[in-house]
């Protein structure tokens, strides 16, 4: 006689690392204990088969006997003191010890009660050999005692996997010792032996895992609260055992056994979701009600989310079952079991509802609120047993299984569902738009099974008719929920999966005396930004500097930012130093860049292939967007898979950031006054976009390069296909923000013919006012370069020009050469040092690798020249150039004249050829070497103010605070020149002007 093992109010059993992400630890808790409960029923049930074929039906039949009363006793052998050590909102370590105590107590009197009630067990079954079984088996009360304490306390720290794996250790070591035993000859005592054996090995293996000792109380009065509490668990527990075995009770007393063999037979089918699904979320859940049950937010959270998903995946389940009753008992079974068919298809009605409500009780027991929730068991208990009587006497089978599938669902919601409204304001409304999913798409699959079985013949095997039903509704579940849930649905995989945005506790920054980072709290009465970007310190990405430096400018204005950012795991040459520069109070929250399901795969199958099929040395690293656009060969295809897949992982990130982001905002929302997006990766961009759509918050998304007008793509992205979706999420991402921030002239002139009726903004960046080391001694000319070499940036022109010098002035490596720092060690594919030897100048050039900014710093101080390698992206202002501006060093940029960083620097000091120009590069390098030997330095670009980044920042929080107003408590910021704070603010208005007319 089959009945689902789970009561609503049966502990929790769990294990995981704790934290105070409780979705994670959700999703991995039911995957843990799904997977090993999974893996170990597979063994067990192959090990069963094999003690079957040793052992006779009576030997099962005896330990049968001997555990209808163990099982009773197991229910209550702690009176809910797990229930009341995993609820305690504060629990001590003393009291946790009493409580274990208690526990082991208390077991070991329902052992003595057992061992003294065995022999009147024997009597009722008529079997003298149940009393010693009995007896044998009252040992297990003790073990199951010792482990009390610890299950709840690993519980209450979130460790799922570990008790997982102690359960199905215990699962396995019970059946691999039985098997033992009954291999010995012990009979029906193999059996008991083995369970002996198995509760055993879990007990050492948790005292093991939590060593924590026991003390025994001595005064009742010390756990008065605690024993209250766990004896209100206590008789829920024995209410919801009595209503919930009460049918089989009256279906075997008033209809025969015959009756009870097919009764039995439908609940087991029908209950395959309650087994299955939800009973995996009563094992977890609990735990992650205790942590939040004081948040009323957080529970109504849950409460929708839990439910979304499990009737999502249960509900179709069980309709289905109700749909195929017929079949299921005729293939299955054959007409002898024909009396199963109408119970099944009520009781899968029954199971529908359960497994929707399965996760009320426990949110009641698990918040304090164990007395209602014994109160309605009671309740339960006093309605459904005289409805089961009823039913069997007007309706036999199929009357019992009605009262389950009419009264169950009713009380549950008239209780669980009105109190739960009251108590923590859960909305009927949000609780019904949870349910509509399911319910719309399970509608659906049943209107089409129905077609489907009116349209098949007749003559067809039953066999067939149901693969073909099973198939229908599947198919037609699935493309309702993938064609009008599809949010939904990945929510619930990802929920399930565990993918969610596994965020990184908050840190807030600030910077001691010495430099170093330190914690610091964070000013509450300031206005709040919240910046979406990918690089940021530690991240030693160029692209990280942008907001290292604006963040301290926003600080000024009396701005409190926070960002969300690439987890530092993820961040392969991290530079700690970076961190000092922050602003006291700034909080950084890491989220993980996830890489897709089969990205693994095929990073494996790509090695593989490199290494029978090597890159070509020649082999282009990029390429022009024009020539993209007009591509027609091979490896088209190949591109524009890549493109997707990058699409997608950008997507998810993307999501992930957006999730950690309104998690974030939910502890302050009203002092949120803007969400930034900063990219690329324009994910952040995408992200801020989902947060702005879920707040309302403005939204402003920084373009630090590019987006749809890019010129110039990695090698493996060139693809049509990522042009289109760069235009399609920009297009979106631009409806949807308040302000444009472009870094570039060029770049803002195009975005601004896109999208005529949006605010653009031009604001480049600039150089910061950061003291610099002293100048080191410059006994050689050095043309240093420092970066990256990537996007058609060849420095064979730089090459052939220094070649030419040397050779017109005679000159060895020891008077003139260039140093090249960062990822410079290859150009398109080849090394750099094959190109230089290739120029004649193998001997002058020096490749050093990455090294952190301090050093980069000091290596800039040593040039005599610095040098922009040429780039066919000329829309694009390199951020380097900005560094290069402080030091007292000639600057050579190799770009075209009507390019952006042309126009940046006309009128400046630095010079501005063609990279074409070999002659006119020469010459440049020619005259310059000249004035080093005659002592000239060359003098800093940063003379001219207009290439300040405070002035950049001028104008790009002038610009934010048209849109959101000043920051609340504005902080005195570090007065401008004059005419630096003209030209800001000149651009501020010149940018918005047109827009603001426009709109209105």
């Amino acid at each position: 006689m089959a009945r689902p093992l789970l009561a609503p109010l049966l502990l929790p059993v769990g294990d995981m690392t704790s934290g105070s992400h409780l979705d994670r630890s959700l999703a991995r808790g039911i995957a843990w204990t799904g997977g090993v409960k999974w893996f170990t029923s597979l063994i067990t049930w192959a090990i069963t088969l094999l003690i079957a074929r040793l052992l006779t039906p009576q030997e099962f039949g005896l330990f049968g006997m001997a555990m209808v009363f163990i099982g009773l006793a197991q229910l209550t052998s702690d009176i809910g003191l797990a229930a009341t050590m995993i609820q305690a909102p504060d629990l001590s370590d003393r009291l946790a010890s009493r409580l274990g105590g208690a526990a082991i107590m208390i077991s070991a009197g329902i052992a003595a009660l057992t061992v003294g009630a065995a022999g009147l067990i024997a009597v009722f079954f008529r079997e003298p050999v149940v009393q010693w079984i009995v007896m044998a088996l009252s040992v297990s009360f003790v073990l199951r005692g010792i482990q009390v304490m610890r299950r709840a306390m690993l519980t209450r720290a979130l460790r799922f996997r570990q008790i997982a794996w102690v359960d199905g250790a215990e699962a396995i070591v019970t059946s691999l010792s039985t098997l033992g035993y009954a291999l010995l000859g012990l009979r029906h005592w193999s059996l008991v032996f083995g369970a002996l054996t198995g509760v055993a090995v879990s007990t050492v293996a948790l005292v093991l895992l939590y060593p924590h000792p026991v003390r025994f109380p001595r005064r009742v009065a010390e756990l008065e609260g605690s024993l209250t509490f766990g004896a209100q668990v206590f008789g829920g527990q024995v209410a919801w055992y009595f209503y919930s075995t009460a049918d089989m009770v009256v279906v075997g007393r008033m209809l025969g056994t015959v009756a009870l063999g097919a009764y039995s037979f439908a609940w087991v089918i029908a209950s395959i979701a309650v087994e299955r699904v939800a009973a995996l979320m009563g094992r977890v859940t609990p735990a992650i009600f205790s942590k939040v049950q004081h948040d009323h937010v957080a529970l109504r959270r849950y409460v929708y989310r839990l439910t979304e998903g499990l009737a999502l995946i249960t509900m179709p389940i069980c309709i289905g079952v109700a749909l195929v009753a017929d079949l299921i008992v005729n293939v299955a079974l054959g007409d002898a079991w024909v009396a199963a068919i109408a119970p099944m298809r009520l009781l899968a009605i029954y199971a529908a509802a359960r497994c929707i409500f399965v996760i009320l009780p426990q949110l009641l027991v698990y918040t304090g609120r164990a007395r209602q929730s014994m109160q309605f068991n009671l309740l339960m208990l006093v309605v459904l047993v005289p409805l089961f009587i009823a039913g069997a006497t007007w309706g036999g089978t199929s009357g019992v299984a009605l009262a389950w599938a009419v009264a169950f669902p009713l009380l549950s919601g008239a209780t669980y569902l009105r109190f739960l409204r009251a108590s923590i304001s859960l909305s009927m409304h949000s609780y019904a738009r949870s349910l509509a999913p399911a319910a719309v798409a399970t509608a659906v699959m049943a209107a089409a099974v129905a077609l489907v079985r009116y349209a098949l013949p007749a003559s067809l095997a039953e066999a067939w008719q149901l693969a073909i039903l099973v198939l229908a509704g599947a198919f037609a579940y699935g493309a309702m929920v993938l064609a009008f849930h599809r949010p939904k649905l990945r929510e619930v995989v990802e929920l399930l999966r565990g993918d969610g945005a596994a965020v990184e506790p908050m840190a807030v920054v600030a910077a001691d005396a010495a430099g170093a980072a330190i914690d610091r709290p964070a000013p509450a009465s300031r206005g709040r930004l919240l910046l979406i970007s990918y690089h940021f310190p530690p991240d030693p990405a160029i692209g990280s500097l942008r907001w290292q430096k604006f963040a301290r400018h926003a600080a000024e204005r009396g701005w409190q930012l926070d960002v969300i950012m690439r987890d530092e795991a993820s961040i392969e040459s991290p530079d700690p130093e970076r961190l000092a520069d922050l602003p006291p109070g700034l909080r950084r929250i890491g989220v993980p860049d996830r890489p897709l399901w089969f990205e693994t795969l095929e990073d494996g199958l790509a090695r593989a292939y490199r290494k029978i099929v090597p890159r070509a040395p020649d082999a282009a690293e990029s390429l022009s967007a024009e020539g993209v656009r007009a591509a027609g060969s091979g490896r088209d295809l190949l591109r524009a898979y890549f493109s997707y897949v990058h699409h997608l992982r950008q997507r998810r990130w993307a999501r992930d950031a957006a999730k950690a982001a309104l998690e974030t905002l939910s502890a302050d929302r009203d002092r949120y006054k803007a969400v930034i997006g900063c990219g690329p990766p324009y994910s952040a961009c995408i992200a801020g976009r989902h947060v702005k759509r879920a707040t309302g918050i403005p939204l402003i998304i920084d373009l630090r390069d590019p987006w749809s007008v890019i010129q110039r793509m990695p090698e493996s992205l060139a693809s049509p296909v990522m042009l289109r979706l760069n235009a399609h999420e920009e297009r979106r991402t631009v409806a949807e923000s308040a302000l444009v921030v472009a870094n570039s002239a060029p770049v803002g002139e195009a975005m601004r013919q896109l999208y005529p009726r949006s605010r653009i903004l031009d604001v480049p960046n600039g150089y910061d006012e950061d003291p610099l080391p002293p100048p080191a001694p410059r006994d050689r000319f050095v043309i240093a370069y420092a970066g990256t070499i990537y996007f058609n940036r060849d420095p064979r022109s730089l090459f052939l020009a220094l070649a030419k010098v040397v050779e017109e002035l005679g000159l060895p490596p020891e008077r003139i050469g260039i140093d090249l720092m960062g990822l410079v060690d290859r150009a398109d594919g080849v090394p750099v040092e094959t190109i230089a030897a290739e120029c004649g100048v193998g001997d002058y050039v020096r490749v050093l690798s990455t090294r952190p900014r301090s050093e980069a710093i000091r290596f800039l101080t040593g040039a005599s020249m610095l040098v922009m390698l040429p780039q066919d992206a000329d829309m694009v202002i390199p951020g380097k150039l900005y560094e290069y501006m402080r030091f007292d060093a000639w600057i050579l940029a190799l770009a075209e004249q009507d390019g952006a960083v042309a126009r940046l620097l006309r009128g400046s000091a630095a010079q501005v050829i063609s990279s074409s120009d070999v002659e006119g590069v020469a010459e440049a390098i020619k005259r310059r070497y000249e004035q080093f030997e005659r002592g000239e330095r060359g003098t800093p670009v940063a003379i001219d103010r207009r290439f300040s980044r405070r002035a950049r920042a001028a104008a790009f929080f002038g610009a934010l605070d048209s849109v959101v107003g000043p920051p609340p408590h504005p902080m005195p910021a570090k007065p401008l020149a004059a005419s630096e704070t003209h030209r800001a603010w000149d651009e501020v208005a010149i940018a918005l002007e047109p827009a603001s007319v426009e709109r209105r």
